[in-house]
């Protein structure tokens, strides 16, 4: 090999490689507290611990940490939360984030103690954020939201036959519900069970329905992280064009898997409130019994939609007729009253609730008296065991096909 060759060849063995974080077109690295410091997006992830201040109840270092790095990643950073950075971003930046994001980053080992938390704390932060976005005195801009589920009957062709082993599952339907301080409501959106949403679906909705229910669907019917992005996108960001604006709801919905629902919030200044669990003192606006007499109304609506065709399944043009009449539960001051009797608008620690809704009983104790006194004949015991064989064929369960019946005035069903 010639001189020339060989000198270039160790002059090219000298050369320090090249590593990723200095490859050309690479994001800087944020491994660094006083990288990250430096950067102009500093701001931008400022604001994002910020955000996550009033709903971070029960997180511990894992859920925090992969929430961070997600957003970091997304933003098309380089970041890995180690330890070190960890006490050097906290210790920097102390007075900028919150306390729970900060006890986080200081934790040594990893190690901590179950989080802990008062009513007057929750109220404080709820406080706070109604300050900071200047809406202590604009209800329509404090919004919540609630999912209410049903199970419908099962269809004859999908029930089990008799002998086999297994349990049935149950189709679920579920109303996703929106509401602000002010009463407003945004169209309820039903989601079911399917692969997509028919256009003949909408055809046979009344105008009125057509206008206050939006169409949903998902592999269960059931609400998951993925429909409550998709339901934040395309029903209430439509609807509710005013920002910025709060959502309160539960923590059950601010957990590592709802990241994009949480992501698509931050970025549109809809800021979520979570009422933390295991706190009784402090409640959901539509945990005041609006929840439950909203669904009771509604399997009264299936159960009257079912007594057209007890052996056909319902479909769901009858479950969107069925649910209508459960909004007269959110009507009038209903929902103004609610938020007032949770003390989340306005801001009310020691409020006491007050006016809860409560659906008709029907006096059961009269009806078996009467039932007593008239005992049904043998042909009406067997017009109802022939009944019932009706509903149980259609996958109406016992209990519930009782009530119908009972709801026709029929003697001898107790």
């Amino acid at each position: 090999m010639e001189e020339a060759s060989i000198t270039l060849l160790i002059k090219g063995n000298d050369r320090p490689k090249r590593t990723p974080r200095q490859a050309v077109g690479m994001p800087p690295s944020l491994t660094d507290a006083s990288v990250l410091a430096g950067l102009e997006s500093k701001t931008t992830f400022l604001k994002f611990l910020q955000f996550l201040k009033p709903l971070c109840w029960g997180w511990k270092l894992r859920t925090l940490k992969q929430m961070v790095e997600r957003f970091a990643d997304e933003s098309g950073w380089s970041l890995v939360i180690t330890p070190r950075w960890r006490h050097e971003y906290a210790k920097l930046h102390e007075s900028a984030i919150p306390k729970r994001i900060h006890q986080l980053l200081s934790l040594k080992n990893g190690k901590e103690a179950a989080p802990t938390w008062t009513t007057e704390e929750i109220f404080d932060t709820v406080t706070d954020v109604y300050e900071e976005l200047g809406v202590t005195a604009m209800p329509q801009c404090v919004w919540t939201y609630d999912a209410v589920d049903v199970e419908l009957p099962e269809p004859p062709k999908k029930r089990r036959p008799e002998g086999v082993i297994g349990e049935e599952t149950p189709e679920h339907v579920t109303a996703m519900c929106a509401s602000s301080a002010s009463g407003s409501l945004i169209p309820t959106a039903l989601l079911f069970k399917g692969v997509r949403i028919a256009a003949e679906w909408k055809s046979r909705l009344s105008d009125v329905d057509q206008e206050n229910v939006a169409l949903l669907v998902n592999n269960s019917g059931l609400c998951d992280p993925l429909t409550l992005s998709k339901w934040l996108k395309t029903v209430f960001l439509k609807k509710v064009q005013i920002r910025p604006v709060v959502l309160i709801l539960s923590s059950v919905y601010c957990q590592p898997e709802y990241y994009g629902f949480i992501r698509t919030a931050f970025d549109e200044q809809i800021h979520i409130v979570a009422v933390p669990p295991k706190l009784t003192s402090v409640r959901l606006p539509f945990a005041t019994n609006l929840h439950a007499a909203f669904q009771n109304a509604w399997y009264e609506g299936l159960d009257e939609e079912l007594l057209k065709s007890p052996a056909v399944p319902l479909s769901r043009a009858q479950v969107v007729e069925a649910v209508m009449p459960a909004h007269k539960f959110f009507l009038g001051d209903a929902l103004v009253n609610a938020f007032r009797d949770c003390g989340l608008f306005p801001v009310s620690p020691h409020v006491a609730a007050q006016g809860k809704i409560e659906l008709p009983v029907a006096e059961d104790e009269d009806m078996v008296e009467i039932t007593l006194l008239q005992p049904p004949s043998p042909e009406t015991q067997e017009a109802i065991a022939e009944a019932l064989a009706l509903f149980a064929r259609a996958g109406v369960s016992e209990i519930r096909a009782k009530r119908l019946l009972r709801n026709m005035d029929v003697p001898g069903i107790y």
